[in-house]
């Protein structure tokens, strides 16, 4: 039995480490994480630029591979998936959502979020697709290109893409660091919606305020975790955080 599922545990990492060889030697992006996270839960992976937060993300969503450790996710033993199971891990139980969006220019937001249900197998695409736009609230901006929409239209199109796919782990890699503030809550107040129906979020930030909304916060200095724990003074809904 993988360890996720004896713990309880969508994710879990033991002894994870990431290292890369430069021109001026070794660097050790990530030291000996060890972590569990429950399913249905809204994760804040915490630190400053360097830290290795996205490093951490990319192993879990398997678009890089440890130096040494263990990583389970949904029980998948992530570190020994191969060629198309790779491919087909990332398919069926990861979606990442990035801070560039990575829509397509050519597609409307109805054809992207449609791609990304049809990419993933869902039955009646269409229909999943403008049931997701209608759920971020676009549902009047259905064959509107990316660039006839605002940035924060855009990450709710990227968000969208992502729930059509049905997996069960959404990862974010600063989801609202290009996007003004009340754009910014309007997209975290989805994330949290995700967790609360169901979905095991994971969200990268510098911004600590941010982490005031998680369930748990998975802080990180210098490759290491250096704290695990629900924020201090219990978790907010979005519209109360200030930056």
């Amino acid at each position: 039995m993988p360890p996720e599922e004896a713990s309880g545990a969508i994710i879990a990492l033991s002894n994870v480490t990431k290292r890369f060889v430069t021109p001026a030697g070794t660097v050790v992006a990530l030291d000996s994480a060890t972590l569990s996270v429950p399913a249905a839960c809204l994760v804040v992976v915490l630190g400053p630029s360097g830290s290795g937060k996205t490093t951490l993300l990319n192993m879990i969503g398997a678009l890089d591979t440890p130096s040494d450790g263990v990583i389970d996710v949904a029980g998948k033993r992530v570190t020994d998936l191969r060629g198309a199971q790779r491919f087909a891990y990332r398919r069926n139980t990861v979606t990442f959502v990035f801070q560039a969006f990575n829509l397509f220019p050519e597609l409307t937001a109805l054809e992207n979020v449609h791609f990304g249900a049809e990419a993933a197998g869902r039955s009646s695409p269409a229909e999943v697709a403008r049931a997701m736009l209608e759920a971020v609230e676009l549902g009047h901006r259905l064959h509107h290109f990316p660039h006839e929409l605002s940035g924060g239209e855009q990450q709710r199109v990227a968000i969208a893409r992502s729930l059509a796919t049905g997996n069960p782990v959404l990862l974010a890699d600063e989801p609202t660091g290009e996007l003004d503030y009340r754009t910014g809550i309007q997209i975290l107040r989805l994330l949290r919606q995700r967790a609360g129906g169901g979905k095991t979020v994971l969200v990268v930030t510098h911004n600590r305020e941010i982490a005031r909304m998680a369930d748990l916060v998975v802080e990180l200095r210098g490759g290491r975790i250096v704290g695990v724990a629900p924020p201090a003074g219990g978790t907010l809904d979005p519209a109360e955080l200030r930056w």
